[in-house]
């Protein structure tokens, strides 16, 4: 059953005794006035059962949590906040004898608004209480970009992610022990207590033998677990028990063996280099995580976080992906996600990561207009770039392309890009680059002229360049700096570092991280009206 807060004042209430101590205009202050009116118990209802015991109320453990991110803590030491310090008691409206809750409540807690698909709920309200104080107009601008999110699971190897696998099997194996299912070594081998092997790791020959070890084993097990899922199919279904988790233990174990190890005449070896898929497993605790680059040198474990916002610095989307994926690769559903809540801007200000050919086109589908540079891979190149060459198109066509020096040609071949998309490839004469004084730089060929292959869609991409050689571009595109000031609060905020392991965890964080965001825009915004804006449902 919901429970309702009161917001009777009481006695004991901070207000009655000491409020003149606390800054109205401090985050304390606003949620203290506006936080009630504006999380509401009644809108996560639908979260409880109508009898039984009435349950702490929600809206104050929503906005609770939402402090939580304010101030960056733990759940225990929210708790202890909630219980001692007396703007915390003034923010939730709690009295000061309140003796707060247990903290396992705010894990149960998240966990039920991922069970009831509310975990935009804040976010969402946060986002009618900026409309309701007049801070977002549905046609006004957007800034996008994104930031690292260090995962918070150890970074693991290979010894460690077969040893951990192997573990979680086995302990989902325990249930099908009963049907004859055990595992074809003593279950005392991988205890979690002993840890890594006992071996001298400076010598290849015993690393090479017990790696040898893990791959038969591991192998085993998965073995076991196909015959456990097939035994379970063909079980009536009243009979059968849940084999979810190994399963699912069973699929982190094979991705890690087919990632991380490669048979040879010399046994099982570990893939290193150029062999290493760039999409690892890298821990068995958080298998989601991810190796990302934000730049070139700076490596970094987890996910990143997506975000746009308005120029009056209003959050209106946040996605958690991979931190090995591509930085526009959840814009398009971004966009789909605040349109859905009324939001058209024209424009959407980004820099250059986001500027390729698909993401313009999939934005332009939307009705809206990618602000942004082209990217250039100019500094990686050894000769010219094709952005050195000026390309001159006729419709989705190229006509005709001249190089650095000015020499032209309209000879095209047709060929296929490395994702088989058809694309043209210009072709230079053989008599333009022999004698060229450039020819060092452009071409390594010597029986052959310099060929340019264009892109698939290389009238976006001319298009683009030429909006960006506009007068005032440069000037337009800083706009987007805007979005780095959001990412700086929001990192402040607790979306630098993840606290719960999975990307559906990680994602929920960042959302009340920006719901807390809004609400102090927001809340500071109508600070001192006669009349508080109350947010529509």
């Amino acid at each position: 059953m919901i429970g309702i807060q009161s917001g009777q004042l009481t006695f004991t209430q901070v207000e009655a005794w000491c409020a003149h101590l606390l800054d109205p205009s401090s985050i304390y202050g606003l949620m203290n006035r506006l936080g009630a009116l504006w999380f509401p118990d009644e809108v996560y209802a639908s979260m409880y059962a109508a009898g039984g015991r009435p349950s702490v109320p929600p809206g104050l453990l929503a906005r609770a949590l939402m402090l939580q991110r304010w101030t960056n803590e733990g759940d225990r030491e929210l708790v202890d906040r909630i219980r001692f310090d007396l703007r915390f008691k003034y923010a939730l409206n709690v009295p000061i004898e309140y003796e707060g809750f247990d903290p396992s409540l705010l894990s149960v807690f998240r966990s039920r608004l991922m069970k009831h698909e509310k975990e935009r709920l804040a976010f969402e309200q946060s986002l009618s209480m900026a409309r309701a104080c007049g801070l977002l107009d549905p046609d006004e601008d957007q800034v996008g970009d994104s930031a690292p999110i260090h995962g918070a699971a150890a970074v693991q190897d290979t010894y460690t992610l077969l040893r951990t696998s192997i573990e979680k099997i086995l302990r989902a194996l325990k249930p099908f022990e009963i049907r004859g299912f055990l595992p074809p070594f003593p279950a005392d081998k991988y205890l979690k207590s002993r840890g890594k092997a006992n071996i001298a790791w400076n010598d290849d020959a015993q690393k090479y033998a017990h790696l040898a070890e893990l791959v038969e084993d591991a192998k085993a097990l998965l073995n076991i677990g196909d015959e456990v899922s097939s035994d379970e199919q063909d079980r009536p279904v009243d009979t059968r028990l849940d084999d979810g988790d190994l399963l699912r233990a069973c699929s982190v174990l094979r991705r890690i063996v087919k990632q991380d190890i490669v048979d040879t005449e010399n046994g099982p070896r570990i893939r290193k280099g150029k062999d290493a898929t760039s999409d690892r497993v890298i821990s068995t605790n958080d298998p989601e995580m991810r190796h990302g680059h934000k730049t070139s040198k700076n490596l970094f474990a987890g996910y990143k976080g997506s975000i746009t916002a308005t120029t009056r610095e209003i959050v209106t989307s946040i996605d958690v992906i991979a931190a090995n994926e591509p930085d526009a690769r959840p814009v398009p559903g971004q966009v789909d996600y605040f349109q859905r809540l009324g939001l058209y801007p024209k424009r959407l200000y980004l820099d250059c990561a986001y500027g390729s050919a698909e993401t313009r086109l999939a934005l332009k589908e939307r009705d809206v207009e990618v602000v942004a540079k082209v990217p250039d891979a100019s500094h990686l190149a050894k000769h010219f770039p094709k952005a050195s060459f000026r390309i001159q198109m006729d419709g989705t066509t190229a006509a005709q392309v001249t190089c650095p020096t000015g020499k032209t040609t309209t000879a095209f071949r047709d060929a296929k890009d490395s994702k088989e998309r058809p694309v043209q490839v210009a072709q230079f004469k053989a008599e333009d680059c022999k004698d060229c004084p450039l020819r060092s730089q452009c071409t390594p060929l010597k029986k052959k002229g310099r060929e340019v292959e264009l892109h698939h869609r290389e009238d976006v991409l001319q298009a683009a360049r030429q909006r960006a050689a506009e007068p005032g571009f440069r000037e337009e595109i800083k706009t987007r700096c805007i979005v780095e000031r959001i990412n700086a609060q929001l990192q402040r905020h607790g979306l630098k570092a993840a606290r719960y392991l999975g990307k559906q965890k990680t994602k929920l964080q960042a959302l009340f991280a920006g719901a807390v965001h809004n609400f102090w825009k927001a809340g500071t915004h109508a600070r001192g009206r006669a009349v508080i804006p109350v947010p529509t449902a």
